[in-house]
């Protein structure tokens, strides 16, 4: 069973990036496409939401539903992209740490008690669990055979 404090981390986690997609996406229409700031906006809107859906699923999952977690995880992933799924996994890395990059060169021009500093630690917190659980769950796969494996190893 999980944590009260656990719970209460992924809410909140949840809400950091919830709120980030938002105003990822409410910004996206003022850059030209095809310019990099559209397209550095477009990958950090993409790796949000893996990480919305990663966070989601954590803060949801039941112990004795792996395979249907790991199903609807590669459907989702399959939605997004035709790449291989863990190689899709580490894309969003990097947009995920310039996120908590950003909000670390912010914080030390505030002090630790301004509501601005808090706020940015609510995002970095958010943000290293996000990278947490890509990292677990590339890891997960590289480690379990995929469904065309399985059906070989029959």
């Amino acid at each position: 069973m999980r944590s009260k404090l656990e719970k209460i981390k992924l809410e909140a986690a949840l809400k950091e990036v919830t709120s980030a997609v938002r105003r990822c996406e409410k910004i996206l229409p003022k850059f030209a496409e095809g310019t990099s700031q559209h397209s550095l906006l477009k990958n950090r809107i993409k790796a949000l939401r893996i990480a919305e859906f990663l966070i989601e699923r954590k803060q949801y999952e039941k112990p004795d539903s792996m395979n249907e977690r790991e199903a609807a995880f590669r459907g989702f992933m399959q939605t997004i992209t035709s790449n291989p799924i863990c190689e899709e996994l580490e894309k969003p890395l990097a947009p995920i740490r310039s996120i908590q990059y950003k909000c670390q060169a912010g914080q030390k021009k505030h002090e630790v008690s301004t509501r601005i500093y808090q706020q940015l630690q609510k995002q970095i917190d958010a943000m290293i669990l996000a990278e947490d659980l890509i990292l677990n769950e590339c890891s997960d796969m590289k480690s379990t055979p995929s469904v065309k494996e399985e059906h070989r190893m029959e």
